[in-house]
């Protein structure tokens, strides 16, 4: 059917690697708690650029959820992350 699969919040409750290993998803959303003050933030910034080349080695898509400062946006771009999501770039419907 040509469906894409995706796995939300990475990085909180039972969504980690062993389960992205499982299902093999195209689509990998990060949790918010991995992005909010990732500009400062060094712990974040390894583990996220970690996950980021990871998921790319497997062809998968990274989505950065809860971006909500321009500085956040701008580390996340310079990291490579595909997707955005959060009140930086719009408020939700």
């Amino acid at each position: 059917m040509n469906n894409m699969l995706s796995i939300d919040d990475f990085g909180s409750g039972i969504n980690d690697l062993e389960r992205v290993d499982l299902m093999e998803p195209d689509i990998v959303k990060l949790d918010r708690e991995l992005i909010s003050g990732i500009d400062h933030d060094e712990a974040k910034q390894d583990n996220v650029e970690n996950l980021v080349l990871r998921f790319h080695s497997k062809g998968m898509l990274v989505v950065a959820e809860g971006v909500e400062e321009k500085a956040e946006f701008d580390y996340l771009v310079g990291l490579g992350v595909d997707l955005y999501q959060g009140y930086y770039l719009a408020r939700p419907a």
